[in-house]
């Protein structure tokens, strides 16, 4: 139910997950906006993101998430995970997204019970 990671972002780095839950994307935001039209349900945001160029670790309860938002559903299957830019930036690289030569680092990802 659990997805973490530790990740290194610069502040120009501008993307958020989106995971494919029984065939359907959903977002979590990350560092990115998220725009209505994107057309893929948002489950929530990660918190105390920190862009600064130093290791940090996030943690979210997905399954929390999609609880909230699938209630009574009590099973979900991930079966994949994307890191992305939100549309619209992908749209607008550069201008608002992400320039050439943006970098990022994610490492230890993990799904799976809480630790």
């Amino acid at each position: 139910p659990i997805l973490s990671f530790d990740y290194r972002l610069t502040q120009q780095a501008k993307l958020n997950i989106y995971v494919l839950v029984d065939g359907t994307w959903h977002a979590l935001g990350f560092t990115g906006e998220q725009f209505e039209w994107d057309g893929v349900p948002v489950l929530g945001d990660i918190s105390d993101v920190s862009a600064d160029g130093q290791w940090h670790h996030a943690q979210v309860n997905l399954q929390g998430l999609l609880h909230e938002m699938y209630m009574p559903e009590t099973t979900f299957t991930v079966t994949q995970v994307a890191l992305a830019p939100p549309l619209e930036s992908y749209v607008r690289c550069g201008i608002g997204g992400n320039g050439r030569g943006t970098q990022y680092w994610i490492d230890n990802f993990r799904i799976g019970p809480a630790r």
